[in-house]
């Protein structure tokens, strides 16, 4: 008759298979927390200073939760005072659509520029102004969109003579899943 060989091994785990159990459980949330913090770092991080464009410029990029698009936009105007008590100025008005461009507008007056926003998705609409410009621009507050159009002033406010540029950069954010959503 043989003898049932008892099994060694204790069934309760040792220290070491403990401590690798802890170590892998922390490697992987570490692992998660930083996968979620590059991805959501967008939500955080404004865009830095564009320079050296004088055309809209258009960039897109995406991570695994986002879809990230981004507009620069030139912007000028010039602000101009009336001399010798003439009360006409020759006013300078500007079309363009490939730069906000003011145009020449006299001291205390304003400028206004429009522009139009359509999306089928939902999006987080954020804006940055730079340049000298940047205290005589009135830019809307970041909102959002869902399936819908929307239309924003963009205001050139004419308080101080001088000549002034600069860039408003526009980033739209699109989440990539219905549950990141709520993330914006």
């Amino acid at each position: 008759m043989k003898k049932k060989r008892k099994n060694t091994k204790s069934k309760n785990p040792t220290i070491h298979e403990k401590m690798t159990k802890k170590i892998l459980i922390s490697v992987i949330i570490l692992a998660l927390i930083i996968f979620l913090l590059w991805n959501v770092s967008v939500l955080i991080v404004p865009p830095s200073e564009p320079s050296n464009v004088e055309k809209v410029k258009f960039d897109s990029r995406e991570n695994f939760l986002f879809k990230i698009e981004t507009w620069t936009y030139p912007m000028k105007g010039w602000v101009t005072t009336l001399e010798n008590n003439n009360t006409t100025i020759p006013l300078g008005f500007a079309g363009q659509t490939y730069e906000l461009n003011f145009g020449k507008i006299p001291i205390k007056s304003n400028s206004t520029k429009f522009i139009n926003f359509n999306t089928m998705d939902v999006a987080k609409v954020e804006f940055y102004k730079y340049g000298n410009i940047s205290p005589y621009v009135i830019i809307p507050k970041n909102f959002e969109l869902k399936n819908q159009s929307k239309e924003v002033k963009i205001i050139f406010t004419g308080t101080e003579p001088g000549n002034y540029t600069g860039f408003l950069v526009i980033r739209t954010i699109v989440p990539k899943n219905r549950i990141i959503e709520r993330v914006l």
